[in-house]
């Protein structure tokens, strides 16, 4: 079945919901399921709206995830798992064509679940070191990486340059 796509999600003033019911009610069910659903990656199910910084409290679930994956699956696994959160990133801010406001954290959560799983002897220095360089990156945003949120738009800038920050924190540890 297609689905259209509406052409922009509208947020609230004061982005405490990013879904406007307005755009969902004449949507048909499934893509009202599909287009919800789509929101609650983006939000990470809730940790988004964590009142102080979500961006952080994602990170730390994605090395839980990362943790509790590894006692069950194979590296190989891991890491295709962490291509899959990438690309279900990419395709759901193509989708949803939303600006980057603090609620949405599926980009954080998907460079620091990459970051992890990239680590061949993980040790916690490794891990701690990780997530503080790719928090302060993230948050800072260096000069060729700022540009990519604005330059990049439907939304996929949002994903790139929290990769970006996560491929250039692999590199510095390798």
């Amino acid at each position: 079945m297609y689905l259209k796509i509406f052409p922009k999600i509208y947020f609230s003033k004061n982005t405490s919901s990013l879904l406007d019911k307005k755009v969902f009610r004449k949507k048909n069910r499934i893509e009202t399921l599909f287009y919800k659903t789509c929101y609650h990656l983006l939000v990470l199910f809730g940790i988004g709206y964590f009142p102080k910084i979500p961006g952080t409290f994602s990170s730390l679930f994605a090395i839980l995830s990362w943790r509790v994956m590894s006692f069950f699956c194979s590296d190989k696994t891991i890491s295709l798992i962490s291509l899959v959160y990438i690309l279900l990133g990419f395709f759901i801010c193509y989708i949803m064509r939303c600006e980057d406001y603090n609620c949405i954290v599926l980009d954080e959560f998907s460079g620091m679940f990459l970051i992890t799983s990239s680590f061949e002897e993980p040790n916690i220095k490794k891990i701690v070191e990780s997530f503080f360089a790719f928090r302060v990156l993230d948050i800072i945003k260096p000069f060729p990486i700022n540009l990519l949120e604005k330059k990049i738009k439907d939304g996929v800038g949002i994903m790139m340059d929290d990769l970006l920050i996560a491929l250039s924190i692999i590199l510095y540890f390798r």
